[in-house]
């Protein structure tokens, strides 16, 4: 009897709240054949596998896949999804036999993996034996050894990885920066020297000024989708307040003896709704508004008066350009399709686990003193409160 309905669910978990499941994928009507249709829709909304707990007794995170067959509802994972699933006929079906496979129904980093279900469906492409993806990925998460393999899926639902290339470690590598808004077309590289004042500082300047590039490039985007005068102006001012604290930034740094390196600039994109919404809510909902609430802690426990000043204004500003990119998100979501949708979800929920792994890191403590840098047992703290609020602001 075939299924009435398939939907590829992933716990997310972002350590403080309570676990939710993300639906990447969904095909069919739920319960559509069952007796009773109330029953079957509670069981079905609430169908989890068996909580598997770490070390430490937390739960971790699962993905798998939901069915409704009639009156039935179950839950599959891991290396079953595949077989589940045959005759694999679509990219959709591919992506989840190999992610479902690789994770055994456990989440680790999308940088790991190289993809989330949903995020890259487009990559698998049909093959003579099924369908096949090309990836670039991390053996074990941020900065460990990088890998270029291809993901061969056949009808039956197995998969196997074929090595392309040797795994290269990265060089010198840290995790990369988190500040204020920055985009494709203006990275920003981490400093060595930021565990210093001076470097520190030269790093904010850094990426000032790419934020600058990041709300002028906004600020077309916005043009071009045809988004409210009123969000386009204020995608402007916030460029011109970044110009603002590039150079309060860059007399900061000056101050301890350090020089800003130039902003570099990527290629152009093309603009379309999906991509304006993903970059916005990683950049701007998480990053920038986590680096408001950041700026706003160290304006009040620098040791330095003129750090002090200096980001008491800057938090202000980065508080005002956070508040926009949740009114840009507002905008956009009446515009996303669900698929568009489901991508700017796991792209937040990505864009979380990064933030996350910079929370381990322990600030210097001349950086805790004279710029204020919260603890990193301070900055776990913060981020419970921060998380709560912006879930607030992004509903």
């Amino acid at each position: 009897m075939p299924v009435d309905a398939l939907q590829l669910r992933v716990d997310v978990n972002d350590m403080y709240l309570p676990v939710e499941a993300v639906v990447f994928y969904r095909q069919g009507t739920p319960c559509s054949s069952a007796p009773d249709e109330a029953s079957c829709m509670s069981r079905f909304a609430n169908a989890r596998p068996a909580e598997v707990k770490n070390e430490n007794g937390l739960p971790l995170n699962q993905e798998y896949l939901v069915y409704s067959r009639g009156g039935e509802v179950g839950v599959v994972q891991g290396t079953a999804v595949g077989a589940f699933l045959a005759p694999i006929d679509n990219e959709s079906e591919a992506t989840a036999t190999v992610f479902y496979s690789i994770t055994r129904g456990l989440a680790p980093s999308f940088e790991q993996l190289g993809f989330a279900p949903g995020c890259f469906l487009g990559q698998f492409k049909p093959s003579p034996a099924g369908f096949s993806s090309i990836q670039e990925n991390h053996l074990d998460g941020f900065c460990s050894p990088r890998r270029r393999v291809r993901y061969d899926v056949d009808r039956k639902g197995t998969h196997k990885v074929v090595p392309l290339a040797p795994a290269m470690p990265v060089p010198n590598c840290k995790l990369p920066p988190i500040g204020g808004r920055q985009s494709e077309g203006h990275p920003c590289e981490r400093r060595p020297d930021r565990d210093e004042v001076g470097g520190f500082f030269a790093e904010c300047a850094e990426m000032e000024a790419a934020s600058v590039g990041a709300f002028l490039q906004l600020e077309a985007e916005l043009r071009a989708l045809a988004a409210p005068r009123a969000l386009r102006r204020r995608a402007l001012r916030s460029a011109r307040d970044e110009a603002s604290h590039a150079r309060w930034m860059r007399a900061l740094a000056g101050r301890f003896g350090k020089t800003p390196r130039r902003p570099r600039r990527g290629p152009e994109r093309t603009i379309d709704v999906a991509a304006v919404a993903i970059e916005n809510v990683v950049e701007g909902c998480v990053f920038e508004a986590w680096a408001a609430l950041v700026a706003t802690w160290q304006a009040t426990h620098a040791r330095d008066e003129n750090v002090r000043k200096t980001l008491t204004r800057v938090a202000e500003d980065e508080t005002r350009h956070a508040a926009l990119s949740f009114d840009i998100a507002r905008w956009l979501a009446m515009r996303c399709d669900d698929q568009t949708a489901v991508l700017v979800r796991a792209a937040r929920a990505n864009a979380l686990g990064r933030l996350r792994a910079h929370l381990d890191e322990e600030p210097p403590s001349e950086l805790q003193s004279v710029a204020g840098l919260p603890s990193a047992a301070i900055a776990k703290k913060l981020y419970v409160a921060w998380l709560e609020a912006t879930e607030r602001m992004a509903s």
